[in-house]
């Protein structure tokens, strides 16, 4: 990785204990490199499509800061938004690495989300998925199960509560 040397401590060892594991959980405060220590997982990996489901706000960031602040190629990117003159589809499908979108979206693009096999979700803000009954987490559901040997990401700022965790074993 070309940024590899300017990581922080906490972002490195982040990334070496991520590597091994299917499931991770990254809880870190705003700001301390939640996205990137988890893109990175993917690209060291050689994980051929990673998804990203964030807060609708964050979708334009998450671009930004990959492509843009630590060097990712923007070609190998789709956004998909809920509006079709906001959706950018990468290069070509058969190239796309990571695949930006937000809760809401997914219902609309699920035929595409489900077009080829996922390696990696990124949840960004998991603990929008914390009730099962909502249509967020049944939507997660559909994705995780439709790509059993998937790896999955949660990513946090939140200070969250135990029930949480009890949830996300539903995933494992």
């Amino acid at each position: 990785l070309p940024y590899w040397d300017k990581l922080y401590a906490h972002q490195s060892e982040s990334i070496i204990g991520m590597m091994g594991r299917k499931h991770t959980l990254l809880s870190l405060e705003q700001g301390l490199g939640k996205s990137l220590v988890s893109a990175s997982v993917s690209r060291l990996l050689g994980l051929k499509r990673t998804l990203v489901v964030c807060i609708p706000v964050a979708k334009w960031n998450w671009l930004e800061d990959l492509t843009v602040k630590f060097g990712f190629n923007p070609i190998y990117f789709s956004l998909l938004d809920g509006k079709k003159s906001k959706t950018i589809k990468a290069f070509s499908a058969f190239h796309e690495r990571f695949c930006i979108t937000h809760y809401e979206c997914i219902p609309k693009h699920i035929d595409y989300l489900l077009s080829q096999p996922i390696d990696h979700i990124i949840i960004d803000e998991c603990t929008g998925i914390k009730n099962f009954n909502t249509n967020k987490f049944k939507n997660i559901k559909q994705i995780i199960d439709a790509n059993p040997n998937i790896k999955i990401s949660f990513l946090s700022g939140t200070p969250i509560k135990n029930r949480v965790f009890v949830q996300c074993k539903v995933f494992f």
